[in-house]
């Protein structure tokens, strides 16, 4: 979980107050073997939309899949 309180923002001609929000984020990975790894991230489980800039776009949630390789 991350909770950002209400703090003013500025840069440039973007200027304002970013309001308090909270967001649940979840990872997990695997291992095949010791050569292949995949990993799932996904941040705001819950779909808040909120700003984290002035000047942003809203923000939802985020998913990445990863698969990694050691040789």
């Amino acid at each position: 979980m991350r909770h950002i309180p209400e703090f003013n923002w500025a840069a440039g001609v973007h200027y304002g107050t970013i309001k308090s929000y909270a967001v649940f984020d979840s990872t997990i990975g695997y291992n095949f073997n010791p050569t292949y790894c995949v990993l799932l991230n996904v941040n705001n489980l819950t779909n808040h939309v909120h700003n984290e800039i002035i000047g942003g776009p809203e923000l939802r949630r985020h998913v990445t899949l990863k698969l990694t390789a050691s040789f």
